[in-house]
């Protein structure tokens, strides 16, 4: 019988909780809003242009932006 998680009810060597694996940082990510100047997404590194929708972010690594190649519904 393989062992689960009291918390999660996942089996143990699956389960983040009994792995003491952290929470990931906190992202605040703001509303979309249209490009004044071109960028660069801060997760992949892809060129935005002017007038394409980007969304400020901010964690513990500091801020940028995402551009359109990488939205986040968070």
């Amino acid at each position: 019988m393989t062992a689960r998680c009291e918390l999660t009810e996942l089996l143990t060597d699956q389960c983040a909780h009994c792995r003491h694996i952290p929470d990931p940082p906190a992202r605040r990510i703001g509303r979309p809003f249209r490009a004044a100047y071109v960028g660069r997404c801060r997760d992949c590194d892809q060129p935005y242009d002017v007038d394409d929708l980007i969304r400020r972010v901010a964690d513990d690594d500091g801020t940028g932006y995402l551009g359109p190649c990488c939205p986040e519904d968070t």
